[in-house]
């Protein structure tokens, strides 16, 4: 039977077919570059939260760990294989720690506190910084967790405090012969009648507070010569023997007064000269406190003997004396800028406390080290070594 009107198009079923197959591949391919661009994403990420020198843990509203990078690791000391997946109280070895996350996720926000960690090697000082994780574009509610970045301080502290120390050393040690020097002005001032050899006293100790004054004055300035540019030494070959006969001349007075000997012994054995590639003047510097400091230390009638030999690519100087000799828990803090293992008798020796720590650092810049060995009652010896010159072949006389 006829009908009017056109009659609808139908597709065949095949057709049908093929366009929803063509349409889930399209939808397919899409979601499988998502996931690719998202897997690519999660491995630049997990790349740069491991190459990260802070801490970083993460935790979910439960405050189960669900990431900690190994700086974290380290830091915290945590379980790398159980940590995940466990409460932080369980996983982190601190309460102060997990306390603090505890207090941003119940709606602080944001905190950063200073933690000190006990260890059995040595406290250290870690600052963390805790913020909630909340959904996005919202402050309030409820936390969807909290991410703590944790970073050493430790050296900073430590550096801090040297710094701090440093300070009130220096004004400690100006302060006390700037007083000494003026009390001595001051009293041959107020009395015009003083006798002529109470005068002389009080001039020769006004003497000798000022070149204790001018001592301290160049061994700072030297010290932060050293400190501020190592580089800008003058390196040029220098014989180590004839740096010795100059120091020795210097300090001859000194250990004469003091009746100590001094004695010179060379080791040359490869038939070269003892040359090291140095700044003349600092190693003039270095060598001269190192004698100093052993005659001021040595008793009267003991010997005070400084080596010189090769030891492979390196050359040696040691300096020796009989003295009182350092404690053991004493040697490692020597080289320290003030310190003084017996304050009193250093300062009436003439020391400015900085002579050992511009050895130290002499070595340093030179690509060397100072070390130290010593017996209470039976001496000390400090050693500098220094990266040789290929000297002069032919032997020394």
């Amino acid at each position: 039977m006829d009908t009017d009107g056109p009659r609808p198009i139908r597709l065949p079923l095949l057709g049908r077919n093929a366009a929803v197959e063509r349409l889930v591949r399209e939808r397919t391919w899409m979601l499988e570059q998502r996931v690719v661009e998202l897997e690519r994403e999660r491995q630049d990420l997990g790349r740069i939260l491991r190459g990260l020198s802070e801490g970083v843990v993460a935790v979910d509203r439960a405050g189960i760990v669900v990431h900690a990078n190994p700086a974290a690791i380290g830091l915290l000391g945590l379980d790398g294989a159980s940590c995940l997946g466990s409460h932080m109280f369980v996983a982190i070895p601190h309460p102060a720690a997990c306390e603090l996350i505890e207090d941003v996720m119940r709606g602080e926000g944001r905190v950063t506190r200073e933690l000190v960690i006990e260890r059995p090697e040595g406290d250290s000082v870690l600052v963390v910084a805790v913020r909630s994780l909340r959904k996005a574009g919202r402050d309030d509610g409820e936390a969807e967790g909290a991410i703590a970045v944790v970073r050493d301080v430790t050296e900073l502290r430590r550096l801090e405090r040297s710094r701090q120390d440093f300070f009130g050393n220096v004004s400690h040690e100006l302060k006390t012969p700037v007083t000494a020097i003026r009390g001595s002005i001051e009293t041959i001032i107020d009395d015009p009648e003083m006798l002529p050899e109470v005068r002389a006293r009080f001039l020769d100790g006004a003497r000798r507070h000022a070149v204790r004054l001018g001592s301290l004055v160049t061994d700072l300035i030297s010290l932060a010569r050293l400190e501020g540019d190592p580089g800008a030494l003058q390196l040029a070959p220098v014989e180590v023997e004839g740096v010795t006969c100059e120091v020795f001349a210097e300090v001859a007075e000194d250990a004469a007064r003091r009746e100590v000997r001094l004695e010179l012994e060379m080791r040359v054995d490869d038939g070269r000269e003892l040359v090291v590639e140095a700044d003349e003047e600092a190693l003039r510097q270095a060598l001269g406190n190192l004698v100093h400091n052993a005659i001021a230390h040595s008793d009267p009638g003991s010997r005070v003997l400084v080596e010189l030999w090769r030891d492979g690519a390196f050359l040696l100087i040691a300096v020796t004396d009989e003295g009182t000799g350092i404690p053991a828990e004493a040697l490692e803090r020597v080289f320290e800028r003030f310190y003084r293992v017996d304050a009193a008798r250093s300062r009436a020796r003439g020391g400015t406390g900085i002579g050992l720590s511009i050895v130290k650092h002499v070595a340093q810049a030179h690509g060397g080290s100072v070390t130290v060995a010593s017996t209470p009652g039976a001496g000390s010896t400090f050693t500098l070594r220094l990266p040789g010159s290929a000297g002069v072949a032919g032997g020394n006389s």
